[in-house]
């Protein structure tokens, strides 16, 4: 069972952090995110490598209904899938990106505000001070014992 650690209201940001200690518990994790990142367009992921970020998305994923294979986009850049629903799924690894301009010229901000998709960006620190208002932010740290603290900030 996973462990939420603390829940904080606020007036728009909400935080709230999970403590798991294997990656079985991210189903669980999922269920309790899922409603908080209703009609967030933009979901970024923070986290050293090897945190978790891919996995988490791949769990998101299964819980959304994603058809295609959810596979880490780190050499293409960008990896769509789609929903039994038809709604698209955008998965973005920025690792590889040098500078915001590589970013704007991969087209990125069409994908933000695509009516029909959500956007999953692993790595987003080079475009996080342009990101839309209602992008939800996860960061996983991980600790020596392989314990992960997921953080969840979204707005309501």
């Amino acid at each position: 069972m996973f462990q939420i650690l603390t829940k904080e209201p606020g007036m728009t940001e909400q935080k709230i952090e999970y403590l798991i200690s294997s990656e079985g518990q991210l189903t669980g994790v999922v269920e309790q995110m899922v409603p908080k990142l209703q009609g967030a367009m933009v979901i970024t992921f923070s986290g050293d490598l090897g945190a978790g970020k891919t996995t988490l998305i791949k769990v998101l994923c299964k819980a959304w209904d994603v058809v295609d294979n959810v596979a880490s986009p780190t050499f293409s850049i960008v990896n769509s899938y789609t929903t039994k629903e038809g709604k698209a799924i955008h998965h973005m690894d920025l690792y590889r990106l040098e500078d915001v301009q590589e970013a704007l010229d991969i087209g990125i901000e069409e994908y933000w505000y695509d009516p029909n998709a959500i956007t999953l960006i692993e790595w987003p620190e080079i475009v996080d001070h342009f990101l839309p208002d209602n992008t939800c932010k996860i960061e996983i740290e991980a600790d020596e014992s392989g314990q992960r603290k997921i953080v969840l900030l979204y707005s309501t």
